[in-house]
């Protein structure tokens, strides 16, 4: 789901020099130098000590889909570099798939929530967060940020999924317990009723909303909105919504059984109900910590909102560097 402007010539923004307190933060940014095809990764570079006050953004590309607001889920790619020191401390290139989170400040770091608020999907945006708007007076030692050190960024808004599950809801069978929405509209828990099966000896799958997005492939990484409940009307041990979805690769062991096998061929954009039982869920062990035991059958509500193959790294020809 990656958006590729063809076509687009390398950027350059003038010439590296050191930031000086005098310097408003607009005309800060013009002092970062970013170069960089639309569908590679962008290189950063900053004057001697680059800081700023203020949260400040610059569109480097308009972008010509649909607008992003607090709130919604955002596909990003990105690049950020400590301003202090020049030196990239995070990048979306890294983990070989582009980045899916909610736009709010619980997901990301607030200078870049404001940053992105109104641009559009197909957009690059240059952004500088001062300490105030990024990591705080703590920094982030673990990615050698240091309290006083401003962030750069260059962000590619990729897509704008749903935020939640949108399509044609289904009709449920009985013996299922009944979902339950929070004041928001969002999947909330599940209340057991008459008709609820008090044992599921196999991986039940029902479809509540069926989207019309792609099938979900092995190896893809998916983002999803979830809420996890001990079956069928117990306690809910885990949930996303309310924070920000998640993310992880399906299909390769490093889920519980039921999530490779469950949502697997499903499609983005549906909202789908498992029903877990033990030897496809914790196992004998359980999981102590969530406070599911070896015995436990569990229940999920899981809206599929991204599925994103990996992303093939190249090496750069000289005249991209």
């Amino acid at each position: 789901m990656r958006r590729v402007v063809p076509g687009l010539a390398l950027l350059g923004l003038g010439v590296l020099t050191a930031c000086t307190p005098s310097t408003s933060p607009q005309e800060a940014l013009n002092e970062v130098s970013v170069s960089g095809q639309a569908n590679k990764e962008p290189s950063i570079k900053t004057g001697e000590d680059f800081h700023v006050d203020d949260t400040v953004a610059k569109v480097l590309r308009a972008g010509d889909g649909p607008q992003v607001s607090q709130g919604d889920t955002v596909t990003l790619q990105y690049v950020g570099v400590n301003g202090s020191t020049g030196a990239q401390f995070d990048s979306s290139y890294d983990s070989g798939t582009p980045f899916t989170t909610a736009l709010n400040p619980e997901a990301l770091i607030p200078g870049l929530v404001t940053a992105l608020d109104g641009k559009r999907v197909g957009g690059r945006i240059l952004v500088a967060v001062p300490p105030k708007d990024g990591y705080g007076k703590n920094g982030n030692p673990q990615a050698g940020v240091g309290a006083e050190d401003t962030l750069v960024f260059v962000v590619d808004i990729e897509a704008k999924p749903p935020s939640e599950a949108a399509g044609e809801k289904q009709t449920l069978p009985s013996y299922l317990p009944r979902l339950t929405m929070d004041s928001a509209g969002h999947p909330e828990q599940f209340e057991a009723t008459d008709s609820t099966r008090k044992k599921t000896p196999s991986l039940q799958v029902e479809v509540a909303i069926r989207g019309d997005g792609p099938k979900v492939e092995p190896e893809q990484t998916l983002t999803v909105q979830y809420v996890g409940q001990i079956y069928p009307d117990g306690e809910v041990f885990d949930k996303s919504w309310g924070r920000a979805p998640a993310s992880f690769q399906i299909g390769t062991g490093g889920l519980i059984a039921c999530w490779d096998k469950g949502l697997l061929g499903q499609r983005v954009g549906s909202r789908e109900i498992m029903v877990c039982p033990p030897g496809l869920a914790y196992g004998k062990q359980g999981n102590d910590q969530a406070g599911i035991s070896g015995k436990d059958t569990l229940i999920f509500a899981v809206d599929i909102l991204a599925a994103e193959d990996s992303l093939e790294q190249e090496t750069p020809t000289p005249d991209e560097k």
